[in-house]
Order: structure tokens, then C-alpha cells, then sequence
């Protein structure tokens, strides 16, 4: 979408498109890798960047979430980004390959994100079921089924963890370009790589504990499988023993 109207006073709302100058796109749904949407809004280079009003566009994001909005500058571009918005400010020649390492770099965050999500939610249930690791009985056996759906999600989390790896771990691009600059700024100033590694040491934490819980179920099942087993052939020892005195009986008396 082109605006090639002058941008209108006032303050830019924060849930409708901004207003620009001549000769600027807006991408109000731009796709992103792997699923979801963005808004982009691409000006002209100017000395300072995207407008403050522009900026004040994209810091009241409400895709944000808490995830500060990131500053850029270099090459003679302007970025200025947020999880779900994004101004950039940079020559036509440039702007494809800015807009698709920021399409790139957005999906990766928002699946690390996603994933730390996921974990903050499962903490409580983790600690809930911190003691059946060490023991589980009888009353535990209706929370089976929930410890393996828990220790389920922890398999898909981790396969998910795994997949943005490759991109969040990646040495830096040599010979260094724009694209690669633009996205390497981003996983720094996102801290994804430290974010990534802390994330991989708290799902360690819950594989182990219900990997754990895991196997003290197990245990338990067939330790009652055993017991109940056990009754079985004491009951039919005792019915054959009850049916041989009868047939003992039977025989003294008939003598």
C-alpha cells in the first residue's frame, strides 16, 4: 500500500495505519516465516529516521508485550522496531533486503517468546507435582493422565526451542551485509541467544522432574500389577486347597 498524501497533524493513533509522507508503503498485514503478521511502514531516508510520531507508532504496539522496542541505525537506515511493528527508513534499494531480515528476525523472536510463555504458565504445575518425582501412590494414579500430557507439551517445547536454534545461535555473517547486520543487531539487542539458553536450562528441569515422575509411575503400576497378581494366586491356592479338603471329606465320609 502507497501514501503518497502529507502526513496529517496531531498525534498517530495507536491502532490505526500512520500517517506518511510522500512516497512511503505501508504493510499493515506484512507475512512473517513459519505463520502470523506484522505492520511495516517504509519512509525515504531522512538524517534523523522515522518521525517521532512514527516512532511513538510503533512503541505503542499492542503486539509488544512488555518487549522493548529496538533503535537501529547504520548504512544510512533507520529502524525502528516492536514485536508487532515496524518503521524503516532506508533507500529503495535496501529496503527488501531490511524488510526481510526483519520479517526473519520477528518470527524467530515471537517463537522464543512463545515458548517462554508456555514455561512461565507451566511453573505452578511443576511445582504441584515436584512431589510425585519422589513418591506416588495410590491417590496420585487420577493425575497419570496429566503427567503425561505435562511431560508431552515438555517434548514439544523443546522440539520447538530446537527448531529456532540454527537462527538464534548462528556465528556472524562474514563477509558482514545489511540483511545480516539488520538481523544480528536484533537477536543482540533482544538478547535471543541468552533468552534461548535459559529457556533450554528450564525445560531441562522439566523433563527431568517428569521424566521422574514418569518412571515412579511406572514403578507404582506395576509394583500393584505384581500385588494384585500376587492375590490372584493366593485366592486360587486357597480355593483349591478349600475343594481338595471337600473332595478329602467327601472321600472319609464315603469310606
Amino acid at each position: 500500500m502507497t501514501n503518497d498524501e502529507s502526513p496529517q497533524p496531531g498525534r498517530l493513533s495507536t491502532t490505526t495505519s500512520p500517517a506518511l509522507p510522500a512516497g512511503s508503503t505501508y504493510e499493515a498485514e506484512a507475512p512473517l516465516p513459519g505463520g502470523g503478521t506484522m505492520s511495516i511502514a517504509c519512509i525515504q531516508p531522512t538524517t534523523d529516521g522515522p518521525s517521532g510520531d512514527l516512532r511513538e507508532w510503533v512503541e505503542s504496539d499492542p503486539e509488544a508485550r512488555g518487549v522493548p522496542a529496538v533503535w537501529m541505525s547504520f548504512q544510512g537506515t533507520h529502524v525502528h522496531w516492536s514485536a508487532g511493528r515496524c518503521a524503516i527508513a532506508a533507500p529503495a534499494e535496501r529496503v527488501a533486503a531490511v524488510r526481510a531480515a526483519i520479517l526473519e528476525a520477528t518470527a524467530h523472536e515471537r517463537a522464543l517468546r512463545s515458548v517462554e510463555e508456555a514455561m512461565a504458565s507451566a511453573w505452578p504445575a511443576l511445582e504441584s507435582d515436584a512431589a510425585l518425582a519422589f513418591e506416588f501412590d495410590e491417590a496420585s494414579v487420577g493425575r497419570r493422565r496429566e503427567l503425561r500430557e505435562r511431560l508431552h507439551r515438555t517434548i514439544v517445547l523443546r522440539a520447538r526451542l530446537a527448531r529456532i536454534a540454527p537462527y538464534l545461535l548462528a556465528p556472524l555473517a562474514h563477509p558482514p551485509t545489511l540483511a545480516s547486520q539488520v538481523g544480528e543487531r536484533l537477536r543482540e539487542r533482544l538478547r535471543m541467544p541468552t533468552r534461548h539458553e535459559a529457556a533450554a536450562t528450564q525445560l531441562d528441569v522439566f523433563r527431568d522432574a517428569y521424566d521422574m515422575c514418569g518412571q515412579r509411575a511406572s514403578d507404582f503400576m506395576l509394583a500393584r500389577t505384581g500385588h494384585r497378581l500376587e492375590w490372584v494366586i493366593v485366592v486360587l491356592l486357597a480355593a483349591q486347597l478349600l475343594l481338595w479338603g471337600f473332595e478329602y471329606l467327601a472321600g472319609a465320609t464315603g469310606g
